[in-house]
């Protein structure tokens, strides 16, 4: 099954994956070197393959914060039952 990634880029982001239990991910948001913030991401299956949540999906797979103790509260409790969407 191939993975998330532990690093990626997108616009003019850059993501690092700090946090991983089970299928939820816990990455920082990085741009021009500065941490501008942190994002909660419930992990689906799809064709053999983990995938984060698009832009549309934020709110319900997919939380962004400013705040690194915020999103820490989000992804402690989060509980990932979605196998496939």
């Amino acid at each position: 099954m191939e993975k998330i990634p532990v690093t990626f880029s997108t616009n003019t982001f850059d993501y690092e994956l700090i946090a991983r239990k089970k299928r939820k991910a816990l990455y920082r948001q990085v741009q021009n070197g500065k941490v501008v913030g942190y994002e909660v991401h419930t992990i689906r299956i799809r064709d053999n393959q983990e995938i984060l949540p698009s832009n549309e999906d934020f709110g319900m797979f997919g939380w962004s914060y400013d705040k690194k103790e915020d999103a820490v509260e989000k992804f402690e409790p989060l509980r990932c039952n979605t196998k496939t969407n």
